[in-house]
């Protein structure tokens, strides 16, 4: 199912650079914008496998660490910014007066 999902960002990029090539691409900036959102979801989609893949070894994997959630919270928003624009979402981060603690994984 995952190596169909990743079909689908290749398909469209070739399609672009045939575009590019035979000189029919609408605008220069435009075709950045779209070779780069198929870039973020080939990103999505490697970062979805390699979680999968570790799963099995998850016990050995996990390396729990103290965060502060604001700041993990403002860091996956900006991480994903250029989306929250395309799509016209504003997130507002609304925060407590004391910082939240929480222990986790970083990366899960």
């Amino acid at each position: 199912q995952w190596v169909h999902h990743m079909k689908t960002p290749i398909s469209v990029i070739s399609l672009m650079i045939q575009e590019g090539k035979n000189g029919t691409a609408s605008s220069f900036p435009t075709f950045l914008e779209e070779l780069e959102d198929e870039n973020e979801r080939f990103r999505h989609g490697l970062d979805m496998m390699l979680q999968t893949a570790r799963l099995e070894e998850f016990a050995f994997d996990v390396r729990p660490q103290t965060f502060d959630l604001t700041e993990l919270v403002r860091s996956l928003i900006n991480q994903e910014k250029r989306q929250f624009i395309k799509r016209r979402l504003f997130p507002k981060l609304h925060v407590p007066a004391n910082a939240v603690q929480i222990s986790s994984d970083q990366k899960w």
